[in-house]
């Protein structure tokens, strides 16, 4: 099924540049470097001028690529030159997750229907932005029968390439809300630390995005176990913003405001304001991912052009990430 979740190639987007943070996230940017926005775009030259040098790397070297890469590791040369080769040989390992993704695919389309994995529209107070994931909606039959079993990766490259378009979220980051109601064993062959170790070696740790809190709400004892095991894969930093609720929703309240939460999570004695329900969240999203500038930047970074290219020794007929 995984064939159909294709699309054309189209052309890497132009350098020109046009910073686009709000005051207050300018502030925070220019004080994590000290310097001015010309010297932060004199980082990127540099760093432009070394991958264009690398004679097995290939990345999109525009300036707001290369910007996110250098953010997340505090524009440090060297760091944003590990993650850079770090990130791309992730994607040329697991070709069948990062390689031809189309926004437009009905694979992706119909799989958003699901409402296992979605950023909600307006970032919080802090401007990061907030991702839900709800391993217990997932019906595992059915998406392996329409869509593929590679699908809930391949939605979550899109996105989160799709989210960091945005310099809001390059520079303020992500707030993370699992929900775990309703996870049951049939889940339990997607969400298990095989595939959880995987999918922190592909998104936390060789993204170019700043995961600030990770907040587990409901946390099934099948869960529970997985995560156990993976707290020692986790960097201090991470081990310190992640937060085990309960069945206790009142915290999440109080660190991210009821105001920024879906109207299903809310009290019902709740009359302010909300990000609306969720058939109206993920139909924003489904649109917003429509859009053909997103398509065109989508399709664009997980073309063929791309990749590191050393010898990987890569067996054919990769496994995939539920394999």
């Amino acid at each position: 099924m995984e064939g159909k979740c294709t699309g054309t190639t189209h052309e890497e987007p132009d350098r020109e540049y046009q910073c686009s943070l709000d005051a207050d996230t300018l502030t925070i940017a220019q004080k994590e470097l000290s310097e001015c926005p010309t010297e932060r775009l004199a980082a990127v030259h540099v760093l432009r001028e070394w991958a264009e040098q690398q004679p097995n790397l290939r990345c999109p070297t525009d300036t707001l690529y290369l910007l996110s890469f250098l953010r997340v590791r505090h524009f440090s040369q060297n760091g944003a030159r590990t993650a850079l080769q770090a990130m791309w040989k992730v994607r040329m390992e697991n070709t069948h997750i990062f390689g031809d993704i189309n926004p437009l695919d009905p694979c992706i389309q119909g799989f958003l229907d699901m409402g296992v994995f979605f950023p909600l529209p307006k970032p919080d107070q802090h401007g990061r932005t907030i991702i839900f994931d709800r391993p217990g909606m997932l019906d595992v039959a059915e998406m392996k029968s329409k869509y593929g079993e590679n699908i809930l990766f391949r939605t979550a490259v899109c996105i989160l390439d799709w989210l960091l378009m945005n310099e809001q979220t390059q520079v303020n980051g992500i707030v993370f809300i699992s929900d775990q109601s309703g996870f049951k064993s049939e889940q339990s062959s997607v969400y298990s630390f095989y595939n959880l170790k995987k999918a922190m070696e592909c998104f936390l740790h060789t993204y170019p995005a700043r995961f600030k809190e990770v907040h587990i709400y409901n946390m099934s004892p099948l869960y529970e176990t997985v995560l156990t095991m993976l707290r020692p894969l986790m960097s201090d930093k991470l081990r310190g913003r992640l937060v085990v609720h309960g069945k206790n929703f009142h915290n999440i309240y109080e660190e991210i405001g009821k105001q920024y939460l879906p109207a299903e999570y809310l009290p019902d004695d709740y009359t302010g304001e909300n990000q609306g329900s969720l058939p109206e969240i993920i139909g924003k999203l489904k649109e917003a991912l429509r859009k053909p500038e997103v398509v065109t930047y989508i399709q664009n970074l997980s073309s063929s052009k791309y990749g590191w290219y050393r010898n990987l020794d890569i067996p054919e007929g990769q496994v995939g990430l539920t394999g």
